[in-house]
């Protein structure tokens, strides 16, 4: 195992600032949604915190079920560890916050969509990718978006 983590943060926090979930009263079966997947980096704090939001939401024009979910990661420097520079941000989110804050929102809105009386909504995670505001492509029926601070 290498002495240095190529990331050299770990997740301190994570949170909810958004969750909304309304449906109709007559839903359709199967279910068939777009979301829209939005990625904020807050790096004010740079380089010993980062901040990821990461947030979900329907799009269209007056889908059977509307959701919109918010969570938050705070990342913290690794202790005794170099502080990287800004360069490592774009790699990190696409190989590590990603992985680690999706199952916190893709749980919560299985969890309460099927609560709800409705097929539990699963939302794959998407490929990120390098470039900021682009559409996801190999993802069929969403767009990520990348929105810098």
């Amino acid at each position: 195992m290498p002495s240095e983590s190529r990331f050299p943060y770990r997740l301190q926090s994570a949170f909810f600032i958004t969750l909304h979930f309304e449906r109709k009263p007559e839903v359709p079966v199967p279910l068939q949604l777009t979301f829209g997947i939005y990625l904020k980096v807050v790096d004010e704090k740079f380089p010993d915190n980062l901040q990821i939001n990461l947030k979900v939401e329907t799009t269209g024009d007056d889908p059977p079920v509307k959701l919109v979910v918010e969570t938050v990661g705070l990342f913290a420097l690794i202790e005794n560890l170099p502080k990287p520079n800004k360069d490592i941000i774009t790699p990190f989110l696409n190989e590590r916050a990603l992985f680690i804050l999706w199952p916190y929102l893709s749980q919560i809105v299985r969890q309460m969509t099927a609560l709800m009386g409705i097929q539990a909504i699963d939302i794959l995670m998407p490929n990120i990718l390098d470039t900021p505001s682009a559409p996801q492509e190999d993802v069929p029926q969403q767009n990520v978006n990348r929105v810098d601070a």
